[in-house]
């Protein structure tokens, strides 16, 4: 009910950028609780609509950050969620273990290599974001940069205070 109210208020206001990030999140919601529950098909329907709605949010206005930063969120947790799958392919050793594994690495490695260009757009638009300061710290961590890893920490720890 929820996409067909906003939909509707795309079709009254398509040069509104909000309602279409508002749209790419529902669907990424929705992508989430079907990703969880094994839905794939679903999953991915749901990531593509996510993806079209985000995207068209940031044609209208090329300083929505939360588009970017939704664009972004999608694919690094896409990577994480490849990531955990990878991690139950570690103990298998054979060659069709093995050749199962490095498919899955190239796959969790290209979500995480998709996920950087979005999230260093929305950093430019809010470059003391907390959320995407943290976003980028556990990217440079998950791709083993762990210099701009600790460059963007200590980055956080300045805007938010903490240590």
């Amino acid at each position: 009910a929820l996409i067909d109210k906003l939909k509707a208020a795309i079709a009254t206001e398509p040069e509104n950028a909000t309602v279409y990030a508002t749209l790419g999140n529902v669907y990424d919601q929705l992508y989430v609780k079907a990703s969880d529950e094994g839905n794939e098909e679903k999953a991915t329907e749901y990531f593509n609509g996510a993806l079209k709605y985000y995207s068209e949010a940031t044609d209208i206005d090329p300083e929505s950050f939360n588009s970017y930063y939704g664009m972004g969120a999608l694919y690094f947790n896409k990577a994480a969620k490849v990531g955990k799958a990878l991690n139950e392919l570690s103990s298998d050793f054979s060659a069709a273990g093995i050749k199962k594994y490095d498919a899955k690495k190239a796959e969790m490695t290209s979500m995480y290599e998709k996920s950087y260009p979005y999230l260093e757009a929305a950093e430019k638009i809010s470059p003391e974001d907390p959320l995407i300061l943290s976003a980028l710290k556990e990217y440079y961590v998950r791709t083993n940069q762990n210099d701009k890893a600790g460059e963007y920490k200590e980055k956080l720890e300045k805007v938010t205070g903490s240590n």
